[in-house]
């Protein structure tokens, strides 16, 4: 009867260390799925910030690419504006000087070729103010 009854404690005992054993290893399996589950949310975080980082790349670009818009219209606004500048000046020169040395007629001609290239400089003014006002829009629009 003793030696049933240390049998018995012997197999309590086994039964305890196994089921010690079971939790342990329960314990294991939670710990690997906890750390897995931190891995997955790390790599969605690292996903995001790379996201975020290619989105502030792409409004730079944009903002980048709205000044240089802004540069052009307005150096072309100006390239137009000194254009006209120096036709209405040579304008003043021809009616000031030239009816004292050539005819009327070359007066006339010359005048006529000044009118004309005014009258191709007044659209592009025009088109260059709209690129102008384009680009603010376009400015303003990637800061709202």
């Amino acid at each position: 009867s003793l030696l049933f009854i240390a049998s018995l404690l012997f197999i309590a005992s086994l039964l305890f260390i196994a089921s010690l054993l079971f939790i342990a290893s329960l314990l294991f399996i939670a710990s690997l799925l906890f750390i897995a589950s931190l891995l997955f949310i790390a790599s969605l975080l690292f996903i995001a910030s790379l996201l975020f980082l290619a989105s502030l790349l792409f409004i730079a670009s944009l903002l980048f690419i709205a000044s240089l818009l802004f540069i052009a219209s307005l150096l072309f606004i100006a390239s137009l504006l000194f254009i006209a500048s120096l036709l209405f000046i040579a304008s003043l020169l021809f009616i000031a000087f030239l009816p004292t040395v050539y005819s009327l007629p070359t007066v006339y001609s010359l005048a006529t070729f000044i009118a004309s290239l005014a009258t191709f400089i007044t659209p592009l003014l025009f088109i260059a103010s709209l690129l102008f006002i384009a680009s603010l829009l376009f400015i303003a629009s990637l800061h709202l």
